[in-house]
């Protein structure tokens, strides 16, 4: 096995800021292919998520290519949709499409298709990114033959707007400054509105008291955007005029004395108010709601709390770290393995071709090690081992030792691209997520040289391979339109007598092995060997693709 290797040891960074966003799919019109149990269209844009609430679900027949669609009256660059899972072992959304446009035609060309979510899991929520693609009309298709489609909720978000974060203080412990009969704080987070006293999901202190106070802590530290508060609305909703929300670190004096996020003026009876930070976003792990004087009550009928953790990425404990490995150059270090530079171009920032090797790092400490970022120069990298020990230890003494870091494979340079037949068999999807992950894409062919180029590579294969292998081909999926996932032009093909597939085929597109080697689309779900190819070569975009499963299982 030949590699250059570029070493990192560090935490990835997670999402430092947000924002509650508007919705413009609610309540909004709503139509969908055909409907059963008198499941409207309209419940997945009625503001109701709770998937164990099927009266709130949509529902179709059992029909081939199953579809719904939303108006949003108005024209938007959408940046994310948001759709909700049914709680139904006998329904699911895999393989579903979001499609967006101008038209409400499902077959227009001019509409773009935002992904596909190859698996989408039960009783989940799903925030994809759509790039500012513009339109009115969202819908979202379910391809192939006797599909149900049946949605919790759809949700559209437009550009200007992050995506949406957490109700953090549902996960929170809470406590105030005391707490009348059955009223005690945790009731304003239990995730219901309810505004009813007597209902018994608000929070109460006792009467007459002097600032009280109402904290949340939420166990770690999170940049919070929003703050949402649910006033009573049976009697005395004017008991929280003049109330402070406060945000911080600061635990001293049941943390009253951190900086004050907002002021609440007034909420009327039953309504909930949504208040941002005057000062922005800010930081902290306790939110507290303190109503300042004398003779005060305090009743809280729900909180939420919007934010995203608070994580600062880890140094790269590697770094300029002592190296050794069993072999040398002249014109190659160990050390620039562990230099900084991930220029796999450079000499200067890779060790030298490692043969039946090691390599090792002395991090000087003992860590927690989170991840490992390994900068490859050449595709293949198999049947190579990374231990974690400790200073002393013997080969038995690994604390992890991470096997195979790719399937075996096979490469070839191709017009400035390279193709890698790579050993492992996976279904189409979780093939295009482990090219994209590991590469570019799935290989996308574009003349009878580069046709011949991948057939030479099969022959070359050390390892046994599938009958066909999967290739980025996909089908539109109310046409017999076929297209590359990786965006390039379809400017030539080898399909059967120059015969595309139907529109009834499956949409997922193969190369036979056997001569003359033609194209053949495939069950999606079949387990073939797949060619990647790094670097699209063209400037092209991808078309977007998301999934929820692994993408390195079958």
């Amino acid at each position: 096995m030949f590699a250059h290797l570029g070493i990192f040891f560090f935490l990835l960074p997670g999402v430092l800021a947000g924002h509650v966003v508007r919705n413009v799919a609610l309540k909004s019109p709503a139509v969908q292919s055909s409907e059963k149990d008198a499941a409207a269209a309209g419940r997945a844009v009625d503001g109701n998520r709770d998937p164990a609430e099927r009266s709130t679900c949509t529902l179709t027949q059992s029909e081939s290519g199953p579809w719904w669609r939303v108006d949003l009256q108005d024209e938007y660059k959408i940046d994310a949709v948001a759709i909700t899972s049914v709680d139904d072992k006998k329904t699911n959304l895999d393989g579903v499409e979001i499609w967006i446009g101008i038209s409400e035609r499902l077959n227009d060309i001019n509409n773009i298709r935002c992904t596909v979510i190859s698996r989408f899991p039960k009783k989940r929520t799903l925030y994809v990114p759509c790039s500012g693609f513009e339109g009115r009309y969202v819908t979202v298709l379910l391809p192939g033959a006797s599909r149900v489609l049946s949605l919790c909720e759809v949700e559209v978000y437009p550009v200007h707007f992050a995506y949406p974060l957490p109700n953090v203080a549902l996960k929170g412990k809470a406590s105030q400054s005391s707490t009348l009969s059955f009223s005690d704080a945790s009731k304003a987070i239990d995730g219901r509105r309810n505004s009813f006293y007597g209902s018994g999901y608000c929070s109460h202190t006792a009467g007459d008291e002097t600032d009280p106070w109402w904290r949340v802590d939420l166990q770690k530290k999170f940049i919070i955007t929003t703050v949402k508060v649910t006033n009573r609305g049976d009697c005395c909703h004017e008991r929280l005029d003049g109330a402070e929300i406060r945000i911080g670190n600061e635990p001293r004096n049941n943390g009253n004395n951190n900086s004050r996020c907002a002021l609440i003026t007034r909420i009327g009876p039953g309504k909930t108010s949504t208040f941002h930070c005057e000062q922005g976003s800010m930081a902290g792990r306790f939110v507290n709601i303190l109503i300042p004087g004398k003779r005060k009550t305090l009743t809280l009928c729900e909180v939420e709390v919007y934010g995203a953790p608070e994580e600062r990425p880890l140094q790269n404990v590697a770094l300029k770290k002592p190296v050794k490995w069993s072999l040398q150059t002249q014109y190659h270090t160990s050390s620039a393995s562990v230099n900084g530079c991930r220029n796999v171009n450079s000499a200067d920032c890779c060790t030298a071709e490692l043969f039946k090797h090691w390599w090792k790092v002395d991090l000087l400490a003992v860590y927690k090690i989170k991840a490992i970022t390994i900068i490859n120069v050449q595709e293949d990298f198999k049947e190579t081992n990374i231990y974690i020990r400790n200073p002393g230890a013997n080969l038995d003494d690994d604390l992890y030792a991470l096997a195979t870091l790719a399937p075996s494979s096979e490469s070839v340079v191709l017009n400035g691209r390279t193709m890698t037949m790579v050993g492992e068999r996976l279904c189409w999807s979780d093939a295009v997520l482990y090219c994209r992950r590991h590469h570019w894409d799935l290989l996308s062919l574009h003349s009878k040289e580069e046709q011949a180029e991948a057939v030479r590579l099969l022959s070359r294969a050390t390892f046994v391979i599938t009958d066909g292998v999967w290739l980025g081909l996909r089908r539109y999926m109310t046409s017999e339109t076929w297209f590359w996932m990786s965006g390039d032009s379809m400017i030539f093909s080898q399909w059967p007598h120059h015969s595309v597939p139907h529109q009834y085929s499956s949409p997922c597109g193969s190369m036979d092995v056997g001569a003359p080697h033609q194209w053949v689309d495939r069950s999606c779900g079949q387990h073939l060997n797949f060619i990647c190819q790094s670097g699209s070569g063209f400037g092209s975009q991808r078309v977007p693709f998301n999934s929820y499963g692994r993408a390195d299982t079958g």
